[in-house]
C-alpha cells in the first residue's frame, strides 16, 4: 500500500479534531486493495469541549484534582503544566453529583462503547501551561467495574480491530501496568483504570506536537501510573501469549468473541462468548494470531470447545493435538480465513489467519506467503499448548 504523505504546513492551521483526524488516517488509514477488512475507530479519544478560558494567563494555584478518587494520582503541576484553575473537574457517575449518562459530552457519540464495558465513573481534568497560552492537556480517567474491563478497553483504544503493525499504532512506554503514547496522546491502564489523554496545541505542526507531546505526556504517565491504585498484571489470558514474533502492543483482550466466526459481538460484551487474549504475530513474511481462553475448570473449557465445533462448517482435527481439536473456516466482509483450535485441560487455544494482509481475489500463491498453511497452524497451535 502507497500513502502520499501531507506536508506539516498544510497541516498546521485546521483545527485540533481536524488535524488528529487526518494525521491518523495518514498513518494508519487502510486503503486500495490491500486491507479490505475494515478497523473500527480507535487512536486518539474524542476531544472535549474547549475550555472558556483556553489562551489566558493563569495562576497555579490548585494544588490537588477535585475529585476524590483523581486526587490520589493526578499531580497538581508536571514539566510546566499546572491543573487548570479556570477549568473545575468534571465528575460522572458512580459517588459523584453527575449521572453517569452524561459522559456522552466527553465522548462524542462513543459514550455507548464505555457503557458497554462496564464503567462506572470517569473524571475529566485539564492542565494548562504555567506561562500561559492555547496549549493544553485534557485527561479523561475511567473507572470499570474490573481490572480485565478496563485492560480490555485499553486494548480497543490501543489496537482496535486495526493491525498493530500500523505505523498508527500507539508505542509503548512505562508507566502503570500498560501504557502507550501516539500523536499527540497517550493511554494508561493499571487496575480498573484506563487513563486517555490528549496534548492540545493547534498551531504545531505533527513533527513538533508529537515531540512535545512524547516529552509532556510520558512524564505525565509515569507518575499517574505510580500513583493511581490498582493491579498491574492484566488478565491472565495475556500472560499465556507466545512473547515470540509478537508485534508490539500486539494483544487485545476481549471480553466477548475472542474466537472469529463463534459467540456473536465483540463490542457488546454481554451478548457474546467466549472473552480471552488476542495476540498479533509476524514470522518472517507471514502473519497470524493466537487466542488463549482460560476458564476456573475443564467442563467449562470443554463447553467453549463444544460450542466452536457447532459452528458452520467446524470439523475435527485428525492429528492429535492437546485433549481435542477443531478447524474452522470463516468469513469477515469479502474475505476469508481458516483457523485451527484445541483444549487442553481448562484452555483452548487457536491459531487463526491475519486477514488484514489479504484482498479479495489474491492469488492463491501469493496468499500462501503471506497467512500460515494448514500444517504451520497445526505445528504452531502444539508448541503453544506444549508451554501451557
Amino acid at each position: 500500500m502507497s500513502l502520499v504523505s501531507p506536508s506539516p504546513a498544510s497541516l498546521a492551521p485546521v483545527s485540533r479534531l481536524l488535524r488528529f483526524a487526518l494525521v491518523t488516517c495518514w498513518l494508519g488509514c487502510g486503503g486500495g486493495e490491500e486491507q479490505q477488512a475494515q478497523p473500527e475507530r480507535r487512536g486518539s479519544p474524542p476531544p472535549p469541549a474547549a475550555s472558556s478560558a483556553a489562551g489566558a494567563p493563569i495562576g497555579c494555584t490548585r494544588q490537588a484534582a477535585d475529585d476524590e478518587l483523581a486526587k490520589v494520582f493526578l499531580p497538581a503541576k508536571v514539566e510546566g503544566f499546572c491543573l487548570d484553575p479556570n477549568e473545575p473537574d468534571k465528575s460522572f457517575g458512580q459517588g459523584t453529583k453527575e449521572p453517569l449518562e452524561k459522559i456522552a459530552d466527553l465522548f462524542d457519540g462513543e459514550a455507548k462503547n464505555y457503557e458497554d464495558y462496564g464503567v462506572t465513573r470517569v473524571v475529566h481534568a485539564r492542565y494548562a501551561r504555567e506561562g500561559g497560552g492555547a496549549v493544553s492537556i485534557d485527561v479523561n480517567a475511567s473507572k470499570f467495574g474490573s481490572d480485565a474491563a478496563a485492560y480490555a478497553m485499553f486494548t480497543k483504544r490501543v489496537v482496535g480491530d486495526g493491525d498493530p503493525a500500523d505505523d498508527a499504532t500507539p508505542k509503548p512506554t512505562e508507566g502503570g501496568g500498560a501504557a502507550t503514547l501516539g500523536v499527540g496522546n497517550a493511554y494508561l491502564w493499571r487496575g480498573p483504570w484506563l487513563l486517555e489523554i490528549v496534548y492540545n496545541d493547534d498551531t504545531a505542526t505533527p513533527d513538533k506536537l508529537e515531540k512535545d507531546a512524547s516529552r509532556v505526556l510520558a512524564a505525565l504517565v509515569k507518575i499517574v501510573g505510580e500513583k493511581i491504585p490498582g493491579d498491574t498484571k492484566p488478565p491472565a489470558e495475556v500472560a499465556l501469549l507466545p512473547s515470540g514474533d509478537r508485534l508490539p502492543m500486539g494483544v487485545r483482550y476481549r471480553l466477548a468473541a475472542a474466537l472469529p466466526g463463534i459467540g456473536g459481538d465483540p463490542d457488546a460484551p454481554a451478548k457474546g462468548s467466549p472473552a480471552g487474549a488476542v495476540g498479533y504475530y509476524k514470522a518472517g513474511d507471514k502473519r497470524y494470531r493466537v487466542t488463549v481462553i482460560e476458564r476456573g475448570d475443564e467442563d467449562a473449557a470443554k463447553a467453549i470447545f463444544s460450542a466452536s465445533m457447532k459452528a458452520a462448517g467446524a470439523a475435527p482435527v485428525a492429528d492429535k493435538i492437546g485433549d481435542e481439536a477443531g478447524q474452522l473456516e470463516w468469513k469477515e466482509g469479502p474475505l476469508s480465513g481458516s483457523l485451527v483450535f484445541a483444549r487442553k485441560g481448562k484452555r483452548v487455544v487457536a491459531i487463526w489467519d491475519e486477514l488484514r494482509v489479504l484482498r479479495g481475489g489474491m492469488p492463491a500463491a501469493e496468499r500462501d506467503k503471506r497467512v500460515l498453511s494448514a500444517d504451520e497452524k497445526k505445528k504452531q497451535l502444539s508448541a503453544v499448548l506444549e508451554k501451557l
